[in-house]
């Protein structure tokens, strides 16, 4: 008799939360990529990160042709729902992987602590 009342007060206060979202994170990461002295262009950058809900997210780019490079990652902050129903916001990866290719050079592959994200990135490649 009470169930069906209060199966719908309980839809009613939850379909707020289950609709909330929040923001997506935009993480600016940059540098360079060498070999030696000199710059390496063209070099396909990969950044691939673990979050609450997904593994192995990732995006790419390519060097410049001084070598620099900027990726933008897109992470989903959300770590999950409360108890209570609504959003858990502010997960950020504990580390992020990156992987250079370049056909004219060893592959590079080294996982970096989220907070090293900060600064500059530079990423020596080694000849074949």
């Amino acid at each position: 008799m009470f169930a069906r009342p209060l199966l719908a007060l309980f839809t009613l206060l939850m379909l707020p939360a289950a609709y909330a979202e929040c923001p997506m994170e935009k993480v600016q990461i940059g540098g360079s990529v060498q070999s030696g002295e000199q710059p390496v262009a063209d070099a396909q950058i990969q950044v691939t990160w673990d979050e609450a809900r997904m593994s192995n997210v990732s995006n790419s780019t390519r060097s410049a042709v001084d070598g620099s490079f900027e990726i933008t990652l897109n992470i989903d902050s959300s770590g999950g729902r409360r108890l209570i129903g609504d959003e858990k916001c502010g997960f950020m990866p504990d580390e992020v992987e990156i992987r250079v290719l370049h056909d004219d050079y060893r592959e590079f592959r080294r996982e970096y602590e989220f907070a090293e994200l900060g600064k500059p990135i530079d990423i020596a490649l080694r000849a074949r």
